[in-house]
């Protein structure tokens, strides 16, 4: 596929600007297929690729260009406030071009007035969907609507209320724009077809993903074997130790916050005598730096004594700045 430089599309200059700084420089394929498809041109498109294949990106420039060239107003939609956070922080930069940004999570009885003078706002679907049965008047100014995690139509609890909720959209907003966005939608072309847009399927990564099946002391590939060293009795404390000797980093998914914070626990029993001198100073700049967020809670305290030895956890029991630390810290 031809390459795409972002200096070469029909986006404002400004919008090129800020991502030449963010040493933005060319596409990645999938992002290319939705140029292609007419996402800068106002069309609906579901966009189902992996995490870090730039679906975010694509929608930026979706939204920008109709807010700075049309005049116009977007909206992007997540599930979680945690991912609302996530994604306010992210689009901040765009304030330097002069875009206005709010966020809206909280309080489904408010109607949020103030909302009408901002450009792009961030909001969960459960707020935004009280917002049109208050019937906010602004919503039918709104050129762009994104919806990010589609995917969740599939879920029992959150589904009804996504589904609803763009049906509500495409009803009373005709004229908008739709991009929804997802990594592991199963039916993205039937969804593409109920909101009458163009797909783009891509399992294309930027960093290849290997998986492999951890038994024995042993990682078993779809090609290969490896052979780890049986240090400690626990494998999982096995798999981060060899990680961390092959100078790597590793996320470890737990089922619950208690199992996060517990995991992460265990693990530090036995990774501080892995590390390094310059990194333990870095550590501890790191958790002094958690203890001067927030309130001093026990949580708190646990998380920067953890950090000190090389591990952290990280979930929604932890405030905005404890979690954006940890994640820049990563």
């Amino acid at each position: 596929m031809k390459i795409i430089k972002i200096e070469s599309l029909d986006i404002p200059e400004s919008v090129k600007t800020i991502l030449k700084q963010q040493n933005f420089i060319d596409l990645y394929p999938p992002q290319v297929k939705a140029i292609k498809k007419g996402v800068l041109n106002g069309k609906n498109l579901v966009l189902a690729i992996p995490t870090a294949s730039g679906k975010t990106l694509i929608s930026e420039l979706a939204m920008l260009k109709a807010i700075i060239e049309k005049n116009g107003k977007a909206v992007y939609l997540v599930p979680l406030r945690a991912l609302a956070n996530e994604k306010y922080e992210s689009f901040k930069k765009w304030e330097e071009i002069g875009v206005k940004l709010n966020i809206s999570t909280g309080d489904y009885d408010n109607k949020d007035p103030w909302l009408k003078n901002y450009q792009l706002i961030i909001s969960t679907n459960e707020k935004f969907d009280s917002l049109i049965r208050h019937q906010v008047k602004w919503i039918k100014d709104i050129s762009v609507f994104v919806f990010d995690e589609v995917h969740l139509m599939n879920d029992p609890q959150r589904g009804p209320t996504l589904e609803i909720l763009i049906t509500n959209v495409m009803q009373f907003v005709k004229n908008a724009q739709i991009i929804a966005l997802s990594a592991t939608v199963k039916n993205a072309e039937q969804i593409a077809e109920w909101l009458k847009a163009s797909v783009v399927i891509s399992d294309w990564r930027p960093v290849k993903l290997n998986e492999g099946v951890y038994f024995d002391s042993s990682i078993y590939f779809s090609d290969k074997q490896e052979k780890l060293s049986k240090i400690y009795s626990d494998p999982v404390v096995d798999l981060v130790v060899d990680t961390i000797k092959n100078k790597k980093q590793a996320l470890i998914f737990a089922d619950t916050r208690r199992s996060a914070a517990g995991l992460a626990n265990r693990i530090s029993k036995y990774l501080l005598k892995h590390l390094k001198i310059s990194e333990r100073k870095a550590l501890e700049s790191i958790s002094n730096k958690i203890l001067s967020v927030g309130e001093n809670t026990k949580i708190r305290q646990k998380l920067a004594d953890l950090i000190l030895k090389g591990v952290a956890f990280h979930h929604a029991g932890l405030i905005s700045g404890q979690r954006n630390l940890i994640e820049t810290s990563f």
